[in-house]
């Protein structure tokens, strides 16, 4: 006799991801019955998550991401329960790699902005130091 079997997930189990897709999705054998059927997340500084239950999709459970998902190893605990009442459960993981936040570049019209502030101070100061040079040397022949 046949019970519910996970089948597959996305994320996949052992896979590395860059992006998280817009649902956790497990896979089974046959559509399990959502009041049994949930996950926990435990996330990479090891706090889990409270029982989230999905929604059914054929014979696939979704189930929305935590807001305070973070990069590292994610690893999922489920637990199904099949039409017959009978109970399986399981985990897996995955690492999340966040993708790399973009640096910050200036455009050139602020770069030409700042130019121009060093242009201008550093002309400010060859005055000043000129200025201090020559009333230096008009003190000596005085």
């Amino acid at each position: 006799m046949a019970h519910t079997e996970l089948i597959s997930s996305n994320p996949a189990a052992g896979s590395t991801i860059i992006n998280l897709p817009n649902h956790l999705v497990l896979t089974f054998s046959e559509a399990p019955l959502v009041p049994g059927t949930y996950i926990r997340i435990e996330q990479p500084a090891g706090t889990i998550t409270p029982k989230t239950r999905g929604k059914i999709v054929g014979s696939s459970m979704q189930f929305e991401w935590p807001s305070s998902i973070k990069p590292g190893q994610i690893k999922i605990y489920w637990r199904a329960v099949a039409d017959d009442g009978h109970v399986v459960s399981g985990d897996f993981f995955f690492i999340y790699k966040s993708a790399a936040k973009p640096s910050i570049s200036q455009s050139p019209e602020t770069q030409a902005t700042h130019i121009r502030e060093i242009v201008k101070w550093g002309g400010l100061v060859m005055l000043i130091v000129l200025a201090i040079g020559v009333a230096a040397i008009t003190r000596r022949r005085n």
